[in-house]
């Protein structure tokens, strides 16, 4: 139980940090940053629910049976069903998400290549 309240804690750190990064710089190195995190980042498991933290800016969440909470942006999130399977390798921004019949990867790194495209 200890552990696992220790590793909650890492995540909802690893989030603000996110928010903060995004925040603070108004240049492409904030997004730059935010895609080394995500590469960093490794998970497998079972989607056991999903919500909008309405207290952490409407973040959308995703949470694996082992209780792991996964950051995501708006288009990714709706393409995710509890049930649905994860697996993202560490060093890669891409998420493989295994649904009853087909295969779908969100490319992580794609998206906020054109989020940054965009707020320039």
């Amino acid at each position: 139980m200890k552990n696992t309240n220790l590793y909650i804690g890492i995540v909802v750190v690893f989030i603000i940090a996110f928010f903060i990064l995004i925040m603070k710089t108004n240049d492409n190195q904030g997004w730059d940053n935010v895609i080394k995190a995500i590469e960093k980042d490794e998970y497998y498991g079972i989607v056991k629910d999903k919500f909008i933290d309405t207290k952490n800016h409407n973040t959308p969440i995703v949470v694996l049976a082992s209780g792991k909470k996964i950051t995501l942006y708006g288009q990714q999130w709706s393409r995710i069903d509890i049930g649905d399977s994860l697996s993202k390798r560490r060093k890669s921004t891409i998420i493989e998400v295994i649904k009853p019949n087909e295969l779908v990867k969100i490319d992580q790194k794609a998206y906020l290549e054109h989020l940054k495209m965009k707020n320039k």
